[in-house]
């Protein structure tokens, strides 16, 4: 496997020429964000919202009573982990899609934005959905222990998820293999 050095420049440069060409694709992302936002939001008790920078003054000092607190307003409860869970799926079911809209216009497959980039079969998906709670984890481990290795993980697993869209055939642990390989000697480029 090739391994390919950039610029930054170059980087922002070609960034800056697609956003010109496509820049719908920025209102698209910024709705899908919003979207997210209001599925968590209607999860989410309205007292807590109002209520919360009193509740975590009052109980400053008696941390099991404000657990107690939060619990029954809502921030722990069932109520709002659901939430949390249906605003996670759908910004990561369209991330997907969104993701692999532009890899069809790079690769120019596509000349322009299509909806028909969400038509991705089901296992797509899933696998997608897998390796990104996969990455994240390994990625939460890694800044457990002292901060620099989640970093690294995470700069070096940030394409796992691309890697599942471009080859539908690809494994889980092979898209995580593929993007620790692709990135090696590039670390400290991608992290700035």
């Amino acid at each position: 496997m090739e391994n390919r050095t950039f610029s930054i420049g170059d980087v922002f440069g070609q960034g800056f020429e697609f956003f010109k060409k496509h820049w719908m694709l920025a209102l698209i992302i910024l709705g899908v964000a919003i979207v997210t936002d209001i599925i968590q939001s209607i999860f989410q008790p309205v007292e807590v919202t109002t209520n919360l920078t009193s509740v975590l003054e009052d109980c400053k000092d008696d941390p099991a009573r404000m657990l107690e607190l939060l619990t029954s307003a809502g921030i722990f409860g069932a109520q709002a982990q659901i939430g949390s869970i249906i605003g996670y799926l759908v910004q990561t079911f369209a991330d997907a899609g969104i993701l692999f809209m532009v890899m069809l216009i790079v690769k120019h497959v596509k000349d322009e934005l299509s909806f028909e980039a969400f038509a991705l079969p089901i296992e797509v998906y899933l696998k997608f959905v897998v390796v990104d709670i996969l990455v994240t984890i390994l990625t939460v481990i890694g800044l457990v222990f002292c901060i620099v290795p989640g970093i690294i993980v995470g700069i070096r697993l940030q394409f796992a998820g691309t890697r599942i869209l471009d080859d539908r055939n690809c494994g889980i642990i092979d898209a995580i293999k593929y993007s620790w390989n692709i990135t090696s000697g590039n670390t400290g480029t991608l992290f700035l």
